[in-house]
């Protein structure tokens, strides 16, 4: 009876193995493209509106990476997992728009694949 246990217990590490070094991977994805923004900005108008708003995307994308690397898969699945027990509706609604937007977002890739209609 143990051998299924074991097994199950190995798969979720493998998975969670698996989970993080995804995270990881987007952590440093983030990153670079954190730092290709930041090093955008050296070629801008120095103090311009448009500048610090591109600087600030940058500095929040570097704080999304170091968050990433930091909690991993499991520190982002307990932290929503808390803020869908504090605020259930909140996450209802955010999960709602997510689905909206990623729908819009794969809509026109989903029309380009789609051969059109001879009449």
């Amino acid at each position: 009876m143990s051998e299924p246990n074991g097994l199950v217990e190995s798969l979720r590490e493998r998975i969670g193995k698996e989970a993080d070094s995804q995270a990881h991977r987007a952590a440093r994805g983030i990153r670079q493209w954190a730092d290709e923004l930041a090093a955008a900005t050296a070629d801008g108008e120095p103090g311009s509106p448009v500048d610090a708003a591109v600087q600030e995307i940058a500095d929040a994308g570097q704080r999304a990476a170091d968050y990433l690397d930091r909690r991993g898969f499991a520190g982002i699945a307990q932290d929503v997992g808390e803020f869908a027990r504090k605020r259930p509706v909140l996450f209802v609604a955010g999960a709602v728009a997510l689905g909206f937007l990623v729908r819009k977002l794969l809509k026109p890739s989903r029309e380009k694949t789609t051969p059109p209609e001879e009449p």
